[in-house]
């Protein structure tokens, strides 16, 4: 994995700058980095209004909270071993990498690597995770997706054997006697699935299933 470049603006009071710990920027980078492996980090502004100076082996905490993860700005607090905090904001300048459809994409269709183009993108705010290559495989619309959408996870669903609305016979085995009838899958499934099914009747059960036709109620 190739190294971020970056730059570190800082526009602080002198006498935390003398004690400046990089940490708060290693936290951020790390933080950012396991939400989106991909994100490409080049400046992170950090500003605080506290004057407190303190060094790396200070700290107790570090604390984001999970909203801002998903926007290039927000704020953080510094947990100190003496019980005091100090709160920063911050503003990264970062770009990403994502997939954007050339095509408008029915639901339920299969998504093929043809439907879509790479491209990187200034990351200002992202309410998804957005795919990546090894996002791409098996997958299909779980609704309309527009030409030049950029695809996020909540836009997609894993091909599977079983689609919701399939019709499919369930055995029963109960006091010694098999009964089969049909059941409708309420529910996506694959072969070994539990998933949720009804009856003609409306009746609501779970089943195993164990090949494209039939199911084992449990």
């Amino acid at each position: 994995m190739k190294k971020i470049a970056f730059a570190l603006l800082i526009f602080l009071s002198p006498l935390f700058c003398e004690n400046y710990p990089k940490v708060l920027q290693e936290f951020l980078i790390q933080t950012y980095k396991k939400e989106y492996p991909k994100i490409k980090i080049e400046n992170i502004d950090l500003k605080t209004n506290q004057k407190k100076s303190f060094s790396k082996e200070d700290i107790q905490n570090i604390n984001i909270p999970k909203s801002y993860i998903h926007r290039n700005k927000g704020y953080l607090r510094v947990y100190l071993k003496n019980k005091k905090r100090v709160s920063f904001s911050y503003k990264i300048k970062a770009s990403m990498p994502v997939f954007e459809t050339i095509t408008d994409i029915k639901k339920n269709q299969k998504i093929l690597p043809s439907f879509l183009k790479e491209k990187s993108i200034k990351f200002k705010y992202l309410s998804q995770k957005p795919l990546t290559k090894k996002d791409l495989n098996e997958i299909k619309a779980a609704r309309f997706i527009k030409k030049g959408t950029v695809l996020t996870r909540n836009m997609i669903k894993r091909e599977t054997v079983l689609e919701k609305g399939d019709k499919i016979v369930a055995t029963l085995k109960e006091d010694g006697m098999t009964f089969e009838f049909p059941v409708i899958l309420l529910q996506d499934a694959d072969i070994s699935d539990i998933a949720k099914v009804k009856t003609l009747k409306g009746k609501r059960l779970k089943a195993k299933i164990i090949s494209k036709t039939k199911a084992i109620i449990e």
